[in-house]
């Protein structure tokens, strides 16, 4: 895994973490419902990002997608964005 996809999957476990600490500290059915909702969609939005930016090189020896737009992809994820 590269520096930048690294980066990406640890702001989404200290996401992850702070979502649920917020979630427990008034504990509740509604609190955690929303909580695994939260997590889930943060899951889907990471793993979305780190799957285009893992995309192989094609046979021809190019990539489907450059440096820059995966720098793109990152950092729309390390912010939150979709």
């Amino acid at each position: 895994m590269n520096k930048e996809a690294k980066e990406v999957v640890e702001r989404g476990v200290e996401s992850a973490r702070l979502c649920l600490n917020s979630a427990l500290s008034t504990p509740n059915t509604k609190n955690m419902a929303n909580a695994l909702l939260l997590l889930s969609d943060e899951n889907k939005r990471l793993r979305g990002a780190l799957e285009l930016i893992a995309i192989p090189k094609r046979s021809d020896g190019t990539y489907n997608r450059c440096r820059e737009a995966c720098e793109v992809l990152a950092r729309e994820a390390l912010e939150g964005e979709k």
